[in-house]
């Protein structure tokens, strides 16, 4: 696991505090998720993210003191789907209430028995689907709070849908491209832009890729002329490396997870990537 730097710094971020008057405590399993509560719960919130910023979700290792945590805590906002695994016996420990903001969803899969990909968070109109979710789990807790609820959800869905508007016209020139990646974090992003992907290292995130695997997905990517291959700042780069050692591609750092300068908001957060995205896929195109 690969710790961002200022972490002490970040935390400020992360515990988007109630200065006064908090009707609710709450706890998000990411910093996406938790910004969107942010979004919809404004001042009547606080809200606390459970994985520190740089920790890979699909293999964390909560310390035990998040158990208390919980326990003072109305609210889990998490986006299951398999994402967050670790937390099962937390919760049953805690006995605080889950809210799942994938339930109901029509999910894609990945990995070997067709199981849950649950990066949903990275497509801003699954997103919008979130913010729902948050919104009602956020007006059952807490009724008062339901015209403010009701009007930050609907300011923020606007945005999301500014959002996609403009990741749609950005990449619209570039539909079609195609790239592999070390996981398959932005297979939902992909398919919403019509971008699309050859191929992850890591179909299951915990599981390693064999030698053989990786050498069919280099010769995939050679055959078709791809140099872009998608890594996250969260995880190990060796192998997205080794692949683009051996493909003639280029290793380019994503942040599905955000939480530091610069990408401290969900909105930041995806237009980072997005340029990052145009960069890459306009230079291959370039090539």
């Amino acid at each position: 696991m690969r710790v961002v730097p200022q972490v002490l710094l970040l935390q400020a971020l992360l515990l988007v505090s109630l200065a006064q008057g908090a009707e609710l405590r709450v706890m998000a399993s990411i910093f996406p998720v938790a910004d969107m509560v942010r979004q919809v719960g404004g001042q009547r919130v606080e809200v606390q993210v459970l994985i520190p910023p740089g920790a890979d979700p699909h293999g964390y290792e909560p310390p035990p003191s998040v158990v208390r945590q919980l326990r003072e805590a109305e609210l889990f906002f998490q986006v299951g789907a398999g994402l967050e695994l670790w937390a099962e016996g937390l919760l049953k420990a805690a006995g605080a209430k889950r809210v799942l903001l994938t339930e109901g969803m029509r999910l894609l899969s990945q990995g070997p028995g067709g199981q849950a990909n649950p990066h949903v968070w990275l497509d801003p109109l699954l997103a919008v689907q979130m913010t729902e979710k948050i919104k009602e789990a956020l007006l059952e807790a807490d009724p008062p709070g339901g015209p403010l609820y009701e009007a930050n959800a609907r300011r923020f869905i606007q945005a999301l849908r500014a959002l996609d508007e403009e990741i749609r016209r950005e990449l619209s020139a570039l539909r079609g491209r195609e790239f592999a990646s070390l996981h398959p974090a932005w297979d939902y992003f992909a398919l919403r832009y019509g971008l699309r992907s050859l191929g992850s290292i890591r179909p299951s995130p915990s599981r390693p890729a064999s030698p053989r695997a990786l050498a069919r997905l280099a010769r995939r990517l050679r055959e078709a002329k791809v140099r872009v291959v998608l890594a996250e700042e969260q995880m190990s780069l060796r192998e997205a490396r080794v692949l683009a050692s051996e493909a003639g591609a280029r290793v380019v750092l994503l942040d599905p997870l955000g939480g530091v300068p610069g990408r401290d908001s969900y909105l930041a957060l995806m237009r980072y990537n997005l340029r990052k995205l145009l960069e890459a896929l306009r230079n291959e195109q370039g090539s």
